[in-house]
């Protein structure tokens, strides 16, 4: 397995595999990406078999979207580690700008906003998918005509399945439990989505007139889910349409190249139009990174957090400790006059303390022996791989996931409904 420090992109034609699916969160944000640096990659959307097969196997997870480099045989798992491990590669830095700023305070920032989108508007995206009938039906239907139609189950019994594991891993699991953690939930979206309205009105950009990695970050919630689900489409075509305008603008933006300059804004400079965004991030976002951390750091499974008037119950994910302590490092590896500067635009903005309260709590995950986006191959048996279908792949190893017995219970109901779906469909073949 080659180094980070090793690690040549491939840039012939094809020869990077990226592994994706249409309706996935991460997958457009990476294609969005790869695309935008002129990459030549092969396009696989997942298949059934791949699940547990391709893709468990050879990344620990399964989960998508994942590239396989087919030159070197590496498989490259988690959006935010790949783009920076592309983002540092010599040869492809020739041919492509890159997305993260030489200003110090401005490639901070993109870190910070990119990965309070992929974490912290993960919650509102999934509960407008699985929380509301005409989404919930629409997705559970795709997802089952798109990769689950080869299962020996009635369509009825497969689609309620696959809603029943996304309502359990993704709204459940995830803390939305009433009505209070509902409206808090839905709130978020309309306060981001407000705060983009206002933006966009007058950026192209997150940071003026080139994307950077905080809009890959915003991208993947805002493309897949809020502007192309019903219910969070709606809302975006009536109260941000600059956001959608962006959308569109994001996936079809072209690389200037090499020369072009990475961002419009001059050096240290966050436009004001952002602020109110910092607001949710120090208000919500970094303490409940933190309350995360030190559950985590307490052997905890479980911690409570409240957002307003909602109370979550949330798991706790060890993946948000390693979230947190990339951040940490971001700012801890900069020289100490880079520190200074991004040290006075966080303590303007109250994320500074907010940040580094309690201190650095290292999750200590070796993520299946890897250094991510590495990954190494991990056999799973039969129970395993039955336990993640019917209940959802944790989001990184270790996270709880739910009992065994809710496992057990659905693989047997569904056993016992296709055996008599299957002899009903005897039956009738022999009468006719």
């Amino acid at each position: 397995m080659p180094t980070k420090m090793d690690y040549k992109v491939p840039l012939g034609s094809k020869e990077l595999h990226a592994y994706i699916l249409d309706v996935s969160y991460f997958s457009g944000k990476l294609e969005a990406y790869l695309k935008y640096k002129g990459i030549d990659f092969k396009r696989v959307e997942l298949q059934h078999k791949d699940w547990a097969t391709t893709i468990a196997e050879k990344t620990g997870l399964m989960q998508v979207p994942v590239i396989h480099d087919t030159v070197a045989d590496v498989w490259l798992r988690d959006t935010t580690p790949i783009i920076e491990l592309f983002e540092a590669d010599e040869g492809l830095s020739k041919k492509a700008t890159g997305i993260l700023p030489d200003c110090p305070v401005q490639r901070f920032v993109s870190h910070l906003l990119e990965d309070f989108a992929d974490e912290w508007m993960w919650r509102p995206a999934l509960y407008y998918r699985w929380g509301f009938k005409t989404d919930k039906d629409l997705y559970g239907r795709r997802i089952y005509m798109d990769i689950n139609r080869k299962i020996m189950l009635p369509e009825f019994v497969a689609k309620a399945s696959i809603i029943r594991r996304q309502v359990n891993t993704y709204l459940y699991n995830d803390g939305i439990r009433d009505e209070a953690t509902k409206a808090n939930t839905e709130q978020l979206y309309l306060d981001v989505l407000n705060i983009l309205q206002i933006h966009f009105e007058k950026h192209q950009y997150i940071l003026g007139t080139q994307p950077t990695m905080a809009d890959f970050g915003f991208f993947a919630s805002m493309f897949r889910h809020f502007s192309l689900d019903p219910t969070p489409a709606k809302i975006m075509r009536q109260r941000g349409p600059a956001v959608y305008e962006w959308v569109a603008r994001m996936w079809n933006v072209k690389n200037q190249g090499p020369g072009s300059p990475r961002v419009s804004a001059p050096d240290g400079d966050i436009p004001d139009t952002l602020y109110p965004l910092f607001d949710i991030i120090s208000d919500q976002y970094l303490p409940y990174l933190n309350a995360n951390a030190v559950a985590f750091k307490n052997n905890k499974t479980k911690f409570d957090f409240t957002v307003g008037d909602a109370c979550y119950k949330f798991n706790v994910v060890p993946y948000r400790v390693w979230c947190r302590e990339k951040l940490q490092d971001h700012f801890n590896d900069m020289p100490s006059d880079d520190q200074n500067a991004v040290r006075i635009f966080l303590e303007k903005r109250n994320c500074f303390k907010e940040l580094f309260s309690d201190g650095i709590i290292r999750s200590n995950k070796d993520h299946n022996g890897a250094d991510p986006p590495f990954c190494r191959e991990k056999n799973y048996n039969l129970m395993e791989k039955v336990k993640m279908y019917f209940g959802g792949t944790p989001w990184h190893e270790s996270q709880e996931s739910l009992p065994n017995s809710f496992f057990m219970v659905c693989t047997v109901v569904c056993l016992i409904l296709g055996l008599i779906f299957f002899g009903v469909g005897m039956l009738l073949s022999l009468t006719d």
